[in-house]
C-alpha cells in the first residue's frame, strides 16, 4: 500500500527475515485471510495493550539516519573549549 497524503499510515518499517520467518507469517496471514502487514500491525496493537494497557505510545523516535535526525544535528553548534 502506498504511503501518500491521503494514506492513513505514514511511517514504513523494513526489516530483514530468515526464509521460514517469512513462510510463517505468510501461511498465518492466508490462514487469517489478512494481509502480512496487518498481521504485523495486529501483533504490536495486542503486544502494546497487553504490556501498557490504554497509556498513549507518545511520538515515534527519528531513526538516526533518517532526514528528521539529520536536520536536527546539523541545528546543533559543537564549540570547541
Amino acid at each position: 500500500m502506498p504511503i501518500s497524503e491521503n494514506s492513513f499510515f505514514t511511517s514504513r518499517f523494513a526489516m530483514v527475515m530468515r526464509p521460514e520467518e517469512r513462510a510463517m507469517l505468510q501461511a498465518v496471514a492466508a490462514d487469517s485471510r489478512m494481509r502480512e502487514s496487518e498481521i504485523v500491525r495486529k501483533w504490536i496493537v495486542e503486544s502494546y495493550s497487553a504490556r501498557f494497557g490504554k497509556k498513549k505510545p507518545g511520538e515515534p523516535k527519528a531513526k538516526p539516519n533518517s532526514h528528521a535526525a539529520r536536520a536536527a544535528k546539523s541545528k546543533c553548534v559543537f564549540r570547541a573549549s
